[in-house]
């Protein structure tokens, strides 16, 4: 399922989307959600808005803003078929009204992945990060997948590894989509993991015994480093735990804003 917010990211989501659901044999639905919270706040009587164009502050009506949502939900819905067209199944596009969260957990316990996308400052403006995509994290229903403002081809895909029991199931999701996209897979293990070397080591014995033709682990020094390895590997799409990562969203922000690649947060389910 992919969630888009506005049509100036829906195009670019929708095309990368797609081709997640053609690599997997999935079937692709739309999901557009008018926010309540922000109609209520267009009918208090204070509420005011910043033109963008003239800097002039006016004030909100919400019959206006009331359309021009449902404008936004009906040029998605346009951009979404027209993406679509072409694959061999049909999609759903489906709008919800109500609070963005709650409306999205209640769609993705029947999805395996939800797609989504920063917004375009890539989150630099937030001092934490966004609370809907840390409400789905710690519903932990479904994996989540960050489409990115860059796209490699042909780069690595890179996952990272900061704890024990070693968690497989990010190895096995960036093994796959290594070899769909035949791509370099990397391992980062964290210098801070406990048992670091014996935890190289298994990784590095399960490379060789699946016979995977491009495969690396290293070591990485800290958590401050992982940039420099992203960018050092060229990686196209970076696989964390989304189990690690609901409880550590400072750090998931932090290389969500300066790596600018696709990051995967991966549940076991």
């Amino acid at each position: 399922m992919v969630a888009a917010g506005s049509p100036a990211s829906g195009q670019r989501l929708y095309a990368a989307a797609s081709r997640l659901a053609e690599i997997c044999g999935a079937q692709l639905d739309a999901l557009f959600v008018e926010d309540s919270a922000l109609l209520q706040m267009a009918s208090l009587p204070f509420a005011r808005v910043v033109n963008a164009d003239s800097a002039r502050i006016e004030s909100l009506d919400i019959e206006t803003l009331a359309r021009q949502i449902r404008a936004e939900a009906d040029q998605l819905r346009a951009l979404f078929f027209q993406t679509v067209s072409n694959q061999p199944w049909s999609g759903q596009f489906s709008v919800l009204h109500g609070n963005v969260c709650q409306q999205l957990l209640s769609q993705v316990s029947r999805r395996d992945v939800l797609v989504c996308a920063t917004n375009d400052s890539r989150l630099q403006s937030l001092s934490h990060l966004g609370q809907t995509l840390c409400g789905l994290l710690n519903a932990g229903r479904c994996s989540l997948w960050i489409e990115g403002g860059v796209s490699r081809a042909g780069g690595s895909i890179v996952s990272v590894v900061d704890r024990t029991p070693i968690p497989w199931h990010v190895i096995q999701q960036a093994v796959f989509w290594s070899q769909r996209r035949r791509a370099p897979f990397v391992c980062l293990v964290m210098a801070a993991c406990p048992g670091a070397a014996d935890v190289v080591q298994t990784i590095t014995d399960f490379i060789a015994a699946a016979e995977i033709q491009s495969g690396e682990v290293v070591l990485a020094p800290s958590a401050s480093d992982v940039i420099d390895l992203l960018e050092r590997y060229s990686a196209d799409l970076l696989v964390l735990d989304a189990y690690r990562f609901r409880n550590a969203p400072e750090q998931l922000q932090h290389w969500l804003m300066y790596s600018m690649v696709s990051v995967l947060l991966a549940t076991e389910s």
